[in-house]
């Protein structure tokens, strides 16, 4: 019962942006229960948000060997990577990820972004297509006219642009 307040206080001071003390709490909980692939997930989540990619990718991998199939460890791993510019093992471990869940949306997304920082627009096409398949929000839209801008589809651009506004306006 005690990791679950330190848990819960930690959750609580990430909602009113204490990072700090939300760290100290995961912290507590690791004290307790040391093998907790949730709170190293918490952890390195936290770590993300404060841009200090270096003791997030500490936390994350740590996670990772407790728990070498849990998507949510791996994406925020791969995050960290990519945000720290380490994007080949971003990309190896995004498709890790997606190797467990082929429609983990956050690891698609990630996927997406470094093959367009690539300038791989057809792996970024393939992706956000995927994406748009199950979820026709903003974002995939947004992303796939970036694609076709890039290939200068003037087209599809006109027409993923033009989805992308209409969803603004509704």
């Amino acid at each position: 019962m005690q990791i679950l307040f330190f848990i819960t206080e930690g959750d609580n001071c990430v909602d009113s942006e204490r990072l700090e003390e939300a760290i100290s709490f995961y912290k507590q909980a690791l004290k307790i229960r040391e093998n907790n692939p949730e709170v190293y997930t918490k952890l390195g989540y936290v770590f993300i948000r404060k841009g200090e990619y270096n003791q997030a990718i500490s936390f994350l991998q740590k996670g990772c060997r407790l728990s070498p199939k849990n998507v949510s460890l791996l994406n925020g791993l791969a995050r960290a990577y990519r945000k720290s510019h380490q994007f080949v093992k971003a990309e190896d471990t995004y498709k890790k990820a997606l190797e467990i869940d082929d429609e983990y949306i956050w690891a698609l997304s990630g996927l997406g972004q470094i093959y367009l920082q690539k300038g791989d627009f057809d792996n970024a096409e393939i992706v956000y297509h995927k994406i748009l398949s199950t979820d026709s929000s903003l974002h995939p839209n947004i992303n796939l006219g970036i694609v076709y801008a890039c290939k200068k589809d003037h087209e599809k651009i006109k027409y993923y642009f033009g989805r992308a506004l209409s969803l603004i306006e509704a």
